[in-house]
């Protein structure tokens, strides 16, 4: 009678399947000690069990206890993670941040907005339109480094006249030797709540749906 590797992978699989995961480690291994010890005690005294076979069943049976053990603290690590980055998330509240969307709400004395770029453009080129879809200003920046920059508009046309307050469309065009380089246009929100989910922490602002934690680009 010998326990050999399908039997101890026959042992992992059933106790897997009927116990709980924080015992099933310790199942597998009263087990496995049960048919060992069984073993010894029927083996041929002709042709015992070899060391070196007992040694490896017993490496097999504490790397599978390994990996639950290490399994466990990396779930615990990550809900410590997600727990104390909630916390801080909740500073967020009340504060305004950048975020990705193509929008601007001049309140009477312009906006706040930004662009995040991939790579160094060339040129970087804004265009805001009102709500009927009419070019109000273009703003040509020139050449930009990569990264997220944030941006003021005054409120103003091209004419320097002061424009109604209300929500404006932003677009963006960059170029890098001569080809169109990848822009995202961001947009200020104030921040109202933050909360949990299964999605992650979402960030909530009125107006607009949630986002993720992660799509903040930018804290004002």
């Amino acid at each position: 009678m010998q326990i050999g590797n399908s039997a101890l992978n026959e042992l992992s699989a059933t106790t897997s399947a009927s116990a709980p995961a924080t015992s099933s480690s310790k199942d597998l291994e009263n087990r496995f000690l049960t048919l060992l010890i069984t073993q010894i005690k029927n083996q041929d005294p002709l042709n015992p069990m070899e060391n070196a076979e007992m040694t490896s069943q017993l490496a097999q049976l504490n790397m599978v206890g390994g990996i639950e053990r290490l399994n466990g603290t990396i779930e615990g690590l990550a809900a410590g993670f997600r727990s104390q980055q909630a916390l801080q998330a909740t500073q967020l509240v009340g504060r305004s941040v950048l975020v990705p969307g193509t929008t601007i709400d001049h309140t009477g004395q312009g906006g706040r907005f930004g662009v995040e770029l991939a790579a160094p453009v060339d040129t970087l080129s804004l265009r805001i339109l009102d709500a009927a879809g009419s070019v109000v200003e273009r703003l040509d920046l020139g050449p930009q480094p990569a990264g997220v920059h944030g941006l003021d508009w005054d409120g103003l046309d091209g004419n320097g006249q002061a424009l109604p307050a209300g929500r404006y469309l932003i677009e963006a065009v960059a170029t890098d030797a001569g080809r169109k380089a990848e822009t995202t246009v961001l947009a200020a929100q104030r921040v109202s709540a933050v909360t949990t989910g299964a999605g992650g922490i979402l960030i909530e602002m009125p107006g607009r749906a949630p986002v993720n934690l992660d799509q903040v680009r930018q804290i004002l």
